[in-house]
């Protein structure tokens, strides 16, 4: 059973440890994910490029579609295929709105009932995956208790980063998401996505310089996309 401050941390999001320095301090600040740099930092050079490949893979397999057995290399399909109910949000969701922008950790919006934390589970669960915020990198493993306390997941797995979140700021909880969201036909079916609009409130929400930097594209693309219907 783990105990409330391990809990709370898990929920909380990333925070520069005590021996951080200044640029590190100022890179999270700026709105890197400095889980994310940790993680890359610890993996060799070649290691890297491996996981740089997977996740582009990925991305591709829902612009382009791929063979029915690779839809266990996918994150999201997988996911889908598990019946879990999730919204795409973050990085994902901005390139598949058409942003260009590199982004390597799988952002969605989902309930954090037990039986959809369930079929996270069941779909993520030869992948390895554990908790990347904890210095000792635990184990994702569900258990009653924790799922009844846990209001987000920031897990690293074989083919990358998932983080799922309960709320996102400026638009709200699971319902309000899925409110504002809009179906993508990808090349294996039907997801939920943040509409554009609802990404940018989230990002000016959050007021980083790199989301209000993000923000300038999005709102470029917004406007492309609404001059191709007039």
């Amino acid at each position: 059973m783990m105990d409330e401050a391990l809990v709370e941390k898990l929920n909380r999001g990333y925070v520069c440890p005590p021996d951080a320095g200044p640029a590190w301090r100022e890179a999270s600040e700026y709105g890197i994910d400095m889980s994310l740099v940790e993680d890359a930092l610890s993996r060799t050079p070649e290691e890297r490029l491996e996981q740089h490949q997977r996740v582009l893979n990925q991305l591709l397999m829902l612009k382009e579609g791929a063979a029915e057995d690779f839809h266990h290399q996918a994150l999201v399909l997988r996911l889908k295929q598990h019946a879990v109910k999730f919204v795409v949000v973050g990085g994902v969701c901005g390139f598949l709105h058409g942003a260009s922008l590199v982004t390597l950790d799988l952002d969605v919006c989902c309930p954090f009932s037990i039986e959809n934390l369930k079929r996270i589970n069941r779909a993520i669960s030869d992948l390895h995956p554990y908790h990347r915020l904890t210095p000792e990198k635990l184990p994702f493993e569900l258990t009653g208790d924790l799922a009844s306390r846990l209001k987000n997941l920031y897990l690293q797995t074989d083919l990358g980063p998932l983080d799922c979140l309960s709320e996102i700021a400026g638009i709200g909880n699971y319902n309000a998401v899925f409110e504002r969201s809009v179906p993508y036909k990808s090349a294996h079916g039907e997801l939920r996505i943040l509409s554009l609009e609802a990404l940018i409130a989230a990002k000016k929400t959050i007021g980083r310089d790199r989301d209000l930097m993000t923000i300038k594209l999005l709102r470029a693309i917004k406007e492309k996309k609404e001059g191709r219907k007039t």
